[in-house]
């Protein structure tokens, strides 16, 4: 019996003695779930990796193809991971109440969803999905998303999460600043009269235009 850690396990029987076969299954005695199985993995020796529930007891049943038996190796181990990879890059378009958020996500050859978190501080609050939202393959993706409705003159923090069926994965936080807003100053009174005798005065050479020309 071996204990799920959460991520992919691998079990095999190389360096056996004997041609063997290998299953996996999870539940107890009264009804078993058959995870996997396999036979000829490494030469004759059996061996296989499946993706484990943290805490969930596996049993595993080595046997022999056909009639034989032997003395067997079992092996259990752990295979690297394969959660996305997130990189939370520098925002762009930053402007009075809008921003477009940057990141990189590798898939780690597993679909994987992308968002962005983004809030006042490192609580977020708001969470927008990627233009590219769902990102595949082995290699850095570019992902991006505009938000709108943001507060002028403000400092916004934001991260990239990235999720695949093997786990979720954090960008790094980091933060932006929106431009503050502008004021159109309003005159003062001094100000007011100067406009108004400006008008009068304008007025009154196109009267005494008119007047000439008439």
């Amino acid at each position: 019996m071996v204990i799920g850690t959460g991520g992919v396990m691998t079990v095999d029987t190389c360096g056996s003695a004997y041609d063997s076969k290998l299953s996996v299954f999870s539940g107890g005695c009264a009804v078993l779930t058959c995870v996997g199985g396999n036979d000829d993995y490494c030469g004759l020796q059996s061996g296989l990796s499946f993706d484990s529930v943290a805490g969930v007891e596996y049993l595993i049943l080595v046997h022999g193809f056909a009639t034989a038996t032997g003395s067997f190796n079992l092996n259990i181990g752990s295979a690297p991971s394969t959660a996305p990879l997130s990189t939370t890059q520098t925002a762009t378009s930053v402007i009075i109440t809008s921003a477009t958020l940057n990141g990189l996500v590798n898939a780690n050859g597993k679909d994987a969803t992308v968002t962005f978190e983004y809030g006042l501080d490192t609580s977020y609050g708001s969470i927008v999905a990627a233009d590219q939202n769902l990102v595949t393959g082995s290699t850095d993706t570019a992902v991006s998303a505009a938000v709108a409705n943001l507060s002028p003159g403000t400092v916004y923090h934001f991260r990239v999460v990235a999720q695949n069926s093997s786990g979720t994965t954090n960008g790094d936080d980091m933060t932006f600043t929106t431009a503050a807003a502008t004021q159109t100053a309003i005159p003062t009174l001094s100000e007011w009269g100067m406009i108004f005798m400006s008008l009068m005065l304008a007025g009154s050479a196109f009267w005494m235009m008119r007047r000439r020309i008439s």
